[in-house]
Protein backbone atom coordinates (compact mmCIF):
# COMPACT_ATOMS: atom_id res chain seq x y z
CA UNK A 1 0.00 0.00 0.00
CA UNK A 2 2.72 2.50 0.82
CA UNK A 3 4.86 1.29 -2.33
CA UNK A 4 1.29 2.10 -4.23
CA UNK A 5 0.90 5.56 -2.62
CA UNK A 6 4.56 6.13 -3.66
CA UNK A 7 5.60 6.24 0.03
CA UNK A 8 9.13 4.81 1.31
CA UNK A 9 8.47 1.20 2.17
CA UNK A 10 9.94 -0.58 5.23
CA UNK A 11 12.00 -3.42 4.08
CA UNK A 12 13.26 -6.87 5.64
CA UNK A 13 15.62 -9.30 5.30
CA UNK A 14 13.72 -12.97 4.99
CA UNK A 15 15.17 -15.50 7.34
CA UNK A 16 18.03 -17.54 6.04
CA UNK A 17 15.52 -20.84 6.05
CA UNK A 18 12.81 -19.01 4.13
CA UNK A 19 15.57 -17.88 1.44
CA UNK A 20 17.43 -21.27 1.58
CA UNK A 21 13.53 -22.77 0.70
CA UNK A 22 13.24 -20.48 -1.39
CA UNK A 23 16.36 -21.36 -3.56
CA UNK A 24 15.92 -24.68 -3.27
CA UNK A 25 12.52 -25.40 -4.71
CA UNK A 26 14.06 -23.03 -7.66
CA UNK A 27 17.08 -25.00 -8.28
CA UNK A 28 14.74 -28.83 -7.69
CA UNK A 29 17.42 -31.15 -9.76
CA UNK A 30 20.64 -29.92 -8.08
CA UNK A 31 19.12 -30.55 -4.48
CA UNK A 32 17.70 -34.07 -5.24
CA UNK A 33 21.37 -34.76 -6.76
CA UNK A 34 23.40 -32.90 -4.00
CA UNK A 35 20.75 -35.00 -1.56
CA UNK A 36 21.78 -38.35 -3.07
CA UNK A 37 25.39 -37.61 -3.27
CA UNK A 38 25.44 -37.00 0.58
CA UNK A 39 23.39 -39.91 1.35
CA UNK A 40 25.85 -42.26 -1.32
CA UNK A 41 28.67 -40.42 0.81
CA UNK A 42 27.16 -40.97 4.81
CA UNK A 43 26.36 -44.84 3.64
CA UNK A 44 29.97 -45.07 1.94
CA UNK A 45 31.52 -43.87 4.98
CA UNK A 46 29.67 -45.90 7.40
CA UNK A 47 30.63 -49.08 5.21
CA UNK A 48 33.88 -48.56 5.20
CA UNK A 49 34.17 -47.39 8.61
CA UNK A 50 32.37 -50.78 9.83
CA UNK A 51 35.11 -52.83 7.51
CA UNK A 52 38.01 -51.21 8.77
CA UNK A 53 36.79 -51.74 12.71
CA UNK A 54 36.58 -55.25 11.69
CA UNK A 55 39.53 -56.03 9.81
CA UNK A 56 41.42 -54.02 13.05
CA UNK A 57 39.92 -56.72 15.16
CA UNK A 58 41.05 -59.21 13.01
CA UNK A 59 44.76 -57.77 12.98
CA UNK A 60 44.80 -57.70 16.87
CA UNK A 61 43.45 -61.65 16.90
CA UNK A 62 46.12 -62.38 14.60
CA UNK A 63 49.09 -60.27 16.92
CA UNK A 64 47.68 -61.63 19.71
CA UNK A 65 48.26 -65.61 18.27
CA UNK A 66 51.41 -64.82 16.55
CA UNK A 67 52.67 -63.15 20.17
CA UNK A 68 51.94 -66.78 21.76
CA UNK A 69 53.36 -68.96 19.27
CA UNK A 70 56.81 -67.12 19.65
CA UNK A 71 56.70 -67.38 23.25
CA UNK A 72 55.94 -71.22 22.91
CA UNK A 73 58.73 -71.62 20.61
CA UNK A 74 61.00 -69.29 22.74
CA UNK A 75 60.04 -72.07 25.50
CA UNK A 76 60.62 -75.07 23.42
CA UNK A 77 63.65 -73.80 21.95
CA UNK A 78 64.70 -73.31 26.39
CA UNK A 79 63.53 -76.92 26.65
CA UNK A 80 65.59 -78.27 23.80
CA UNK A 81 68.64 -77.02 25.13
CA UNK A 82 68.39 -77.84 28.41
CA UNK A 83 67.67 -81.34 26.66
CA UNK A 84 70.42 -81.17 25.05
CA UNK A 85 72.94 -80.34 27.98
CA UNK A 86 71.65 -83.04 29.74
CA UNK A 87 71.95 -85.76 27.32
CA UNK A 88 75.74 -84.51 26.39
CA UNK A 89 77.32 -87.77 28.22
CA UNK A 90 74.67 -90.12 26.19
CA UNK A 91 75.90 -88.38 22.79
CA UNK A 92 79.74 -87.82 23.61
CA UNK A 93 79.65 -92.15 23.85
CA UNK A 94 78.64 -92.78 20.08
CA UNK A 95 80.77 -91.29 17.30
CA UNK A 96 77.29 -91.14 15.28
CA UNK A 97 74.99 -89.72 17.54
CA UNK A 98 77.84 -86.88 18.00
CA UNK A 99 77.54 -85.78 14.68
CA UNK A 100 73.82 -85.84 15.33
CA UNK A 101 74.10 -83.19 18.18
CA UNK A 102 76.19 -80.86 16.81
CA UNK A 103 73.83 -80.66 13.59
CA UNK A 104 71.35 -80.35 15.94
CA UNK A 105 72.98 -77.40 18.16
CA UNK A 106 73.88 -75.76 14.80
CA UNK A 107 70.27 -76.34 13.79
CA UNK A 108 69.12 -74.52 17.50
CA UNK A 109 71.35 -71.53 16.58
CA UNK A 110 70.00 -70.81 13.47
CA UNK A 111 66.48 -70.77 15.27
CA UNK A 112 67.77 -68.43 18.24
CA UNK A 113 68.90 -66.15 15.22
CA UNK A 114 65.93 -65.70 14.05
CA UNK A 115 64.32 -65.24 17.36
CA UNK A 116 66.76 -62.79 17.94
CA UNK A 117 65.65 -61.02 15.14
CA UNK A 118 62.00 -60.75 15.93
CA UNK A 119 62.76 -59.74 19.71
CA UNK A 120 66.01 -58.40 20.68
CA UNK A 121 65.07 -56.89 23.54
CA UNK A 122 64.04 -59.73 24.93
CA UNK A 123 66.34 -61.01 27.55
CA UNK A 124 65.67 -63.82 28.52
CA UNK A 125 65.85 -65.37 24.83
CA UNK A 126 69.39 -63.62 25.01
CA UNK A 127 70.39 -65.62 27.93
CA UNK A 128 68.84 -68.55 26.37
CA UNK A 129 71.17 -67.75 22.75
CA UNK A 130 73.84 -66.87 24.59
CA UNK A 131 74.03 -70.34 26.10
CA UNK A 132 73.05 -72.20 22.88
CA UNK A 133 75.95 -70.83 21.09
CA UNK A 134 78.32 -71.39 23.45
CA UNK A 135 77.11 -75.24 23.74
CA UNK A 136 77.16 -75.41 19.91
CA UNK A 137 80.68 -73.55 19.85
CA UNK A 138 82.22 -76.08 22.10
CA UNK A 139 80.86 -78.68 20.22
CA UNK A 140 81.95 -77.06 17.10
CA UNK A 141 85.88 -76.39 18.38
CA UNK A 142 85.90 -80.61 19.35
CA UNK A 143 84.96 -81.01 16.11
CA UNK A 144 87.92 -78.88 14.99
CA UNK A 145 85.59 -76.30 13.02
CA UNK A 146 87.06 -73.35 14.68
CA UNK A 147 86.04 -70.81 12.24
CA UNK A 148 82.22 -71.83 12.90
CA UNK A 149 83.35 -71.87 16.78
CA UNK A 150 84.54 -68.57 16.95
CA UNK A 151 81.98 -67.36 15.22
CA UNK A 152 79.40 -68.61 17.63
CA UNK A 153 81.74 -67.39 20.85
CA UNK A 154 82.14 -63.99 18.98
CA UNK A 155 77.98 -63.48 18.68
CA UNK A 156 77.73 -64.87 22.39
CA UNK A 157 80.35 -62.32 23.78
CA UNK A 158 78.29 -59.56 22.01
CA UNK A 159 75.08 -60.43 23.14
CA UNK A 160 76.36 -60.70 26.69
CA UNK A 161 78.69 -57.96 26.96
CA UNK A 162 76.91 -55.52 24.65
CA UNK A 163 74.93 -53.77 27.16
CA UNK A 164 74.30 -53.14 30.93
CA UNK A 165 71.16 -54.54 30.53
CA UNK A 166 72.16 -57.94 30.12
CA UNK A 167 72.87 -58.98 33.88
CA UNK A 168 73.39 -62.48 34.06
CA UNK A 169 75.61 -65.15 35.58
CA UNK A 170 79.15 -63.17 35.93
CA UNK A 171 80.52 -67.44 35.49
CA UNK A 172 78.38 -67.38 32.09
CA UNK A 173 80.26 -64.29 30.90
CA UNK A 174 83.76 -65.79 32.25
CA UNK A 175 82.81 -69.29 30.76
CA UNK A 176 82.46 -68.06 27.06
CA UNK A 177 85.63 -65.39 27.23
CA UNK A 178 87.39 -69.07 28.49
CA UNK A 179 85.76 -71.20 25.80
CA UNK A 180 86.38 -68.51 23.00
CA UNK A 181 90.28 -68.27 24.32
CA UNK A 182 90.47 -71.87 23.76
CA UNK A 183 89.32 -71.86 19.97
CA UNK A 184 91.75 -69.03 19.70
CA UNK A 185 94.79 -71.04 21.00
CA UNK A 186 93.53 -74.36 18.81
CA UNK A 187 93.58 -71.85 15.89
CA UNK A 188 97.31 -70.91 16.96
CA UNK A 189 95.97 -67.12 17.54
CA UNK A 190 97.88 -67.08 21.12
CA UNK A 191 97.70 -63.51 21.32
CA UNK A 192 93.84 -63.28 20.71
CA UNK A 193 93.42 -65.80 23.23
CA UNK A 194 96.03 -64.13 25.91
CA UNK A 195 93.69 -61.01 25.51
CA UNK A 196 90.12 -62.70 26.09
CA UNK A 197 92.05 -64.72 29.07
CA UNK A 198 92.49 -61.37 30.33
CA UNK A 199 89.15 -59.79 29.84
CA UNK A 200 87.97 -62.57 31.93
CA UNK A 201 90.23 -62.29 34.80
CA UNK A 202 88.66 -58.44 34.59
CA UNK A 203 85.73 -59.66 35.49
Amino acid sequence: ERWLAAEPTTVYRDPWTVRLGRWSRRHRVLVSSLGVVLTCAVLGLSVGAALIYREERKTAEQKRIADENFSLASQLSGRSLELLRNSESLFASSPRMDEARVALLVEATLSFRQQLANKPEDLALRRQAVAQFQLAGNALRHRGRLDEAERLFGEATRLSFSDRDFGGDPALKLAILRDAARVQSDAGRYGAASDLLQQSVEI
